[in-house]
């Protein structure tokens, strides 16, 4: 064991051109060590269990668990019952555009602040698919790399997006059952265009209340989220009735045409006549 805490960078441990790096490893050539690297990496338990220490947390693993190591993460790993791992290794490049890919609902804040790795867990199934995919892109980059680069790019949107999207939603606030129904009670076309007094009735709590309830869990006011439903509602309307706009502006459950003008430009950022003109799904036919 080496106790000195070894530094490596991308370009020395892969090379300055790959984009992606992946490879399956035994109990029997890992080698356990400190060290803490300039590029991501995750690593997949394929079987057995193993011991790891990052940034001063011990914990062990075991066949399915898929862990996500940042750079400057010091860790190390051991092997407690024989078996294998896959390690796959990109540079900050690719996870940069692969987040600026991805938007920003999926932002990289969450998974690169906690101070212990985040790790997710695989069944038999999706880890014998992973695997077996990253076997397939090795044996057909001896034919034709270029197509395998972008494989392999599409495979880590995949695992990001499909297994690591959990970690960014169990990181925010999750929204009470009995206020999830009232949400979705409110998105009826009886209740949106009956405004607040439906939302309160629903809720059965306080306008104060009602108004820190929507602030944490939708991000907006009362006000605000029943507009957006309201403004949802006229714009279909507009594409597939042919019914006027004041009479698309009442029916929503707007009180005044001059507001709802306004606050449909400010969504649309076009009048509604012009949403009209463009979006109309040939109802005259």
């Amino acid at each position: 064991m080496i106790n000195t805490l070894i530094e490596q960078t991308y370009k020395d441990v892969v090379g300055s051109d790959a984009d992606l790096f992946f490879e399956l490893k035994s109990s029997y050539d890992h080698t356990l060590f400190p060290h803490k690297h300039d590029y991501y990496e995750f690593c997949l338990i394929v079987s057995g269990e193993q011991r790891f220490i990052i940034n001063d947390t011990t914990f062990d693993e075991k066949k399915g668990a898929l862990i996500f190591f940042r750079p400057e993460d010091m860790h190390s790993k051991a092997y407690l019952r024989p078996g294998e791992h896959m390690t796959i290794a990109f540079p900050k490049e690719v996870f940069n555009a692969l987040f600026s890919y991805l938007g920003e609902g999926f932002t990289p804040d969450l998974l690169l602040s906690p101070k212990v790795s985040p790790v997710v867990y695989l069944g038999d199934a999706e880890q014998k698919s992973i695997v077996n995919q990253f076997k397939r892109m090795f044996l057909a980059e001896l034919y034709d790399q270029k197509v395998v680069k972008v494989q392999y790019k599409i495979l880590l949107i995949q695992i990001f997006s499909k297994y690591f999207l959990e970690v960014q939603l169990d990181s925010k606030a999750k929204m009470p059952k009995w206020f999830e129904s009232v949400v979705l009670e409110m998105q009826k076309k009886d209740n949106f265009s009956e405004g607040m007094p439906a939302f309160l009735k629903l809720s059965g709590t306080s306008h104060e209340h009602l108004c820190r309830l929507t602030k944490k869990y939708l991000q907006q006011t009362p006000t605000q989220w029943i507009n957006h439903n309201r403004l949802n509602y006229a714009a279909k309307m507009l594409q597939y009735s042919n019914l006027d706009v004041t009479t698309i502006c009442y029916d929503a459950g707007f009180g005044n045409l001059s507001y709802f003008y306004q606050q449909f430009k400010k969504k649309f950022a076009i009048s509604p006549a012009k949403y009209r003109e463009t979006h109309l799904n040939n109802f005259a036919d």
